[in-house]
């Protein structure tokens, strides 16, 4: 943590003591014994290994997400966090910001990514927030109370304005947008948000590059741009440093020249190229590792080499997950979430299978050591490997 002087630290003691103990919480808590966060490991684990992304320790990074994802959270806690936040305007979207025109704030899971709500209320600017059904289930009525809260709290009752969470997967929701369009209201989307079903079923998508690799992404933000001939304000909120919050308000997008499908394709890849920038400066501050593998197309997440083929061995990919906790060999039971410690000869025998095309046979000899046909009809019998 870098020196600072006493008169800097400008929040209530409160919100510093939760940094600080979250910190402790999710850099020391034993992931093993812990079942909630050792799915989280697990998932942030497989989607780095699926996009081939390099961090120095995928343990140490999976605590690094939960921690920052719980911050943006709890950030909405903190009106005084306006009067602390760094924030940065294009000169174009300072103007439209000025003026609270209708806009699509098209924001990111990254860093305090709430704060931009807050910072919106504290000008005085109408909006609806855009998202899905299970979001609405999950957090929804959460929303709404931190959206009252937080406007009494900014504005004491001086701002009154009809906040709405939009089920973009409605069939009626581009009638409910357009009325608040009309009503000068602005739009919050967040374009990297995770869906209750795979993006790979809808078929409302753009591929678009992501980390070198190919994403289905959404493409009704730039479908509402040129409908509506809104623009669009990319919006970002990474941490600088521990302490310190960025608010970016990038370039306005708008549909000038082009045909509406060019418009809707081009601003979708530029939307995720400006992603793509803020995860490679600060990768552990983007949430979406807990669900990348929803973007991915699937025959990226599916490897054909790796099915059961007839009389060989296959490692039970669906259910379990080899994990390697520095000198702990762990293995993941995704349907009871149990995590079981390993011996080094399993580890071995069970990542063998899992990367090559074993036949059944009555012993196996690798790296030096034999196992015999009573193994391999433990781990079958608990289908940890598959025939």
């Amino acid at each position: 943590m870098m020196n600072k002087n006493i008169s800097e630290f400008k929040l209530p003691y409160s919100y510093y003591e939760w940094v600080i103990g979250a910190r402790s919480y999710f850099m020391e808590t034993d992931f093993k014994s812990n079942p909630t966060l050792m799915q989280y490991f697990y998932q942030i684990d497989q989607n780095l290994n699926k996009i081939s992304f390099t961090v120095e320790s995928h343990e140490n990074f999976a605590r690094e997400v939960k921690y920052f994802q719980s911050w943006a959270s709890f950030d909405q806690k903190y009106v005084e966090l306006l009067d602390t936040i760094d924030v940065v305007y294009d000169k174009n979207s300072k103007e439209l910001l000025d003026n609270k025109q209708s806009t699509i704030y098209c924001t990111y899971h990254v860093g305090s990514y709430r704060i931009l709500n807050m910072y919106l209320l504290s000008k005085q600017i109408p909006f609806v927030l855009i998202t899905d059904k299970q979001y609405i289930d999950k957090q929804g009525d959460e929303t709404y109370q931190d959206i009252e809260k937080l406007n009494n709290q900014i504005n004491a009752g001086t701002f009154n304005f009809d906040f709405q969470i939009i089920n973009a997967e409605n069939r009626n929701s581009i009638l409910q947008i357009r009325d608040y369009i009309k009503r000068g209201y602005s739009l919050v989307f967040y374009i990297d948000g995770n869906s209750g079903v795979p993006l790979r079923d809808n078929k409302n998508l753009e591929e678009v590059r992501l980390l070198d690799e190919i994403v289905l992404a959404r493409k009704g933000i730039a479908y509402i741009s040129s409908r509506f001939n809104l623009p669009i304000i990319p919006v970002i909120a990474p941490r600088e440093d521990w302490g310190r919050i960025k608010l970016i308000f990038k370039k306005p997008i708008l549909q000038e020249n082009q045909d509406s499908t060019s418009y809707i394709k081009q601003t979708t890849k530029k939307l995720f190229l400006i992603l793509e920038h803020y995860i490679k400066k600060y990768p552990a501050q983007w949430e979406g590792w807990l669900y990348l593998e929803k973007f991915l197309p699937q025959e990226t997440i599916e490897n054909r080499d790796l099915k059961p083929r007839e009389n060989t061995l296959s490692f039970n990919f669906q259910r379990y997950h080899i994990l390697k906790f520095n000198t702990v060999n762990v293995l993941f039971d995704k349907l009871t979430l149990a995590s079981i410690e390993m011996s080094n000869e399993l580890f071995t025998l069970l990542t063998y299978i899992q990367n090559n095309k074993v036949k059944i046979m009555d012993s196996y000899c690798i790296d030096n050591i034999t196992y015999q046909q009573r193994a391999i009809a433990d781990l079958l019998e608990n289908q940890i490997i598959l025939k």
